[in-house]
């Protein structure tokens, strides 16, 4: 299996307060990684396209359980 559709498994699996919790925590990585941008001391700028997918395929997971949730 590959890495992408083991992330999407875990995902799955997680409750919608283990996702806030997560989605909270890649925002502040986020953040400190485009204030490292900003003071040039980001030298892996890849880092911050993972975290926004991230981050997005967190909300969208969240998304589709509480649609689950209220039917």
């Amino acid at each position: 299996m590959s890495k992408l559709k083991q992330k999407r498994e875990e995902v799955r699996n997680l409750s919608v307060e283990q996702i806030n919790e997560q989605i909270m925590g890649l925002l502040r990585d986020q953040f400190n990684l485009r204030m490292q941008k900003a003071t040039g001391q980001l030298g892996q700028i890849h880092l911050l396209k993972q975290v926004k997918r991230d981050i997005a395929r967190l909300k969208t997971e969240l998304t589709v359980k509480q649609k689950q949730a209220g039917k």
